[in-house]
């Protein structure tokens, strides 16, 4: 079989079975992507705005815009407007956004255990430092 069919099969039916868990916890895959790169910004100096968070997670820039007005309607993101661009806006994690992302991480740890349940610990480690090397080698 084809191996490059079998890596966007392998990862649709994953997305599938984490968005399935992800549903319980009032959350789709895309805002948890959304919210996971907030966390994981919230480090760095510059405000962090919906364009960043599109960019870094290869999405485009309105449906990222659409992520980030519903996880403020749920409360789980603050946006004010960025001190450094008046014509963007700063978002944040407010309190029960960062306890989502922590609930969030363990759900699709959880996922992900099961998802690879079929191979063997050691299979487990040499697919994901393949991965990890692929990514590294192919970024634009």
């Amino acid at each position: 079989m084809n191996t490059a069919y079998l890596l966007l099969e392998t990862a649709k039916r994953l997305k599938h079975q984490l968005n399935t868990a992800l549903s319980k916890e009032d959350t789709t895959a895309q805002q948890w992507a959304v919210l996971e790169a907030l966390d994981r910004l919230n480090n760095e100096a510059d405000p962090i705005t919906a364009a960043r968070i599109a960019d870094a997670i290869d999405s485009d820039r309105q449906t990222t815009a659409a992520v980030v007005l519903r996880l403020a309607d749920k409360g789980w993101l603050n946006r004010t407007p960025s001190p450094a661009d008046k014509r963007a806006v700063a978002l944040a994690l407010t309190a029960a956004g960062k306890a989502k992302v922590t609930a969030l991480k363990a759900v699709a740890g959880r996922t992900l255990t099961t998802f690879l349940q079929p191979l063997p610990d050691a299979a487990q480690h040499q697919l994901a430092a393949g991965l990890t090397k692929l990514l590294e080698e192919n970024h634009d």
